[in-house]
């Protein structure tokens, strides 16, 4: 039986599905990386803020109905496709709408501008919540008590906050000021199950190639003994002389969220960092 998290569908499934396979087939997890305290912060005062409220308050151009913020645990009844393992999903949902017609709509908080590209990879997530609600266990194996039932599910989207301004209306008071949209992700249940039928072929079969970009499967294969070796230098730092400023090993140049920035070869093990514009500096 194939236990699926949403949360994994989108980053963990597209960084590296070896990654991905080792955690559901063995349990075997990516160290974990904590959120932020400020974005769990944010998160919060935003489910305060829109608790309760109206959704023709906020968001005209949504059906007539009331946000109920907080978390729900979901499991859903196991499920099979075809000759592929039993499948089931088991996740927490972040808030919902509760629409007046009688509906509900599940959403999401984001504290950013979403592309359409990590709009889609969301949507996945989304579409798991609305299958779990709809398609709850009757005999729960891991949510303690009954699992709740939902539905029908008319809505998903993500709930996005973009800070662009900054005002302060007294001394030590600061206020941020940015657009609020409503993303909405079309219910596509036919693609969501062509989604997990992939993720299934894979977790049927072997361990598949470690992504070309995931730096725990670069860690492991280069242990050995309980020991890592000195990397060798790529050309790229080579060619450069960049030097890391917390170890003095060489550094390379990656892409990140905010753009091209320069890392120690020895990460995860060092985590120092140099800007781009710091070339002519730090040779």
């Amino acid at each position: 039986m194939m236990r699926l998290s949403p949360s994994d569908f989108a980053f963990l499934w597209e960084g590296c599905k070896r990654c991905f396979y080792l955690k559901v087939v063995h349990g075997i997890r990516q160290p974990s990386m904590p959120m932020a305290g400020i974005f769990k912060r944010l998160e919060g005062l935003q489910m305060g803020f829109y608790e309760g409220r109206r959704t023709t308050e906020v968001f005209p151009a949504l059906p007539p109905g009331v946000f109920r913020c907080g978390e729900k645990v979901v499991e859903s009844e196991p499920a099979r496709q075809g000759e592929l393992p039993p499948w089931f999903v088991y996740g927490k949902t972040d808030s919902l709408i509760e629409f007046d017609d009688g509906s509900w709509g599940i959403l999401d908080f984001k504290t950013t501008t979403i592309s359409p590209e990590k709009a889609k990879l969301y949507g996945r997530q989304l579409h798991a919540y609305a299958h779990a609600f709809e398609n709850p266990a009757a005999k729960p194996q891991i949510l303690k008590g009954e699992a709740p039932r939902l539905g029908p599910i008319s809505k998903l989207g993500l709930l996005c906050f973009e800070p662009s301004e900054l005002s302060q209306a007294e001394p030590g008071v600061q206020t941020y000021r940015g657009k609020v949209e409503w993303i909405e992700i079309p219910r596509d249940t036919k693609s969501f199950l062509a989604f997990v039928g992939e993720t299934l072929n894979v977790l049927a079969g072997e361990p598949p190639a470690p992504g070309p970009e995931c730096d725990w499967c670069d860690y492991a294969a280069r242990m050995k003994d309980g020991r890592l070796p000195a990397p060798a230098a790529p050309p790229a730092a080579a060619a450069s002389g960049m030097s890391c400023p917390q170890c003095g090993s060489p550094m390379t140049q990656r892409n990140g969220k905010y753009g091209p920035f320069w890392g120690c070869t020895r990460y995860p093990t060092c985590r120092g960092t140099r800007r781009v514009g710091e070339d002519a500096q730090a040779r």
